[in-house]
């Protein structure tokens, strides 16, 4: 802005119609457009950033609420098998084991798989980001293997909120692509190992959609224009060098991985 305003003076005070000033035009407008550009990529990148803000916020009641809510579906069940044993009706015996089959749902799984994760948001946000995936009728298994008190625990909120970030936008990815895809499968692994976390995000996709600059702006497997969040997930990585990123194709399923440093939690 600086530069544009300088060089508009100089225009006005020496103007005449010739090639330098139709030359300073051209540099001005080329100026300006930039500087669109640059505020609009600023304003979209902080309105996602805002909205996590916002849903990280309302995780940890979030997250309150899915536990006991969980423990309230168990003990549902349990009344329900004790009613279909002292039941003699058949039709009353079936529909009473089709409620059942349909509480036994990968959600009490995923509840049960995420437990060990430490509270303050980002549990919180697989939790809601795995509902919008089975929402979407897709398989989503969950495996965390890490120490109550190993690395997450240790990091402050401000880390915490980053990862969380960085996951939620490549666990959307993995949600739009697999639910393209025809066997429409998510893995979530989280591990601990050695000095560090891996989080193993797994889909299924659709090769025909694959793009290899995927990370660039407004490129997806999303179609054109519908890319952002990878290219805001790779500005989020760029500035945090604690968190490595690599993807792969591993046996026709498009791999993400997240690596945490150990030595995050010192700085």
């Amino acid at each position: 802005m600086i530069s544009i305003s300088g060089m508009v003076y100089k225009i006005i005070t020496n103007y005449k119609l010739n090639i330098s000033f139709l030359g300073n035009m051209l540099v001005i407008l080329s100026l300006v457009i930039i500087e669109v550009i640059f505020i609009n990529n600023k304003d979209t990148y902080n309105k996602l950033m805002n909205e996590y803000d916002i849903l990280l916020s309302n995780m940890q009641t979030f997250e309150e609420w899915i536990e006991k809510e969980q423990f309230t579906r168990h003990e549902y069940k349990n009344q329900l098998a004790i009613l279909y044993a002292i039941s003699t009706e058949k039709e009353v015996k079936n529909k009473i084991q089709d409620i059942i089959n349909q509480n036994l749902s990968i959600k009490n799984e995923v509840v049960n798989n995420l437990k060990d994760l430490p509270k303050g948001g980002l549990k919180g946000l697989l939790y809601y980001k795995t509902i919008i995936g089975e929402k979407s009728k897709l398989k989503i298994t969950v495996d965390v293997s890490i120490n109550k008190k190993g690395i997450l625990s240790s990091l402050n909120k401000e880390k915490i909120n980053t990862i969380a970030k960085i996951i939620g936008i490549f666990y959307d990815n993995a949600i739009e692509a697999a639910r393209d895809s025809r066997k429409k499968i998510i893995l979530l692994e989280i591990y601990e190992l050695k000095d560090r976390i891996n989080i193993v995000i797994s889909n299924t996709f659709k090769k025909s959609s694959l793009k290899e600059n995927q990370f660039d702006k407004g490129i997806s497997s999303k179609g054109e224009g519908r890319g952002n969040g990878l290219y805001f997930a790779r500005k989020l990585l760029n500035k945090n060098n604690w968190i490595e990123e690599k993807q792969e194709i591993i046996d026709n399923y498009y791999v993400e991985t997240i690596t945490i440093k150990k030595n995050t939690s010192k700085k």
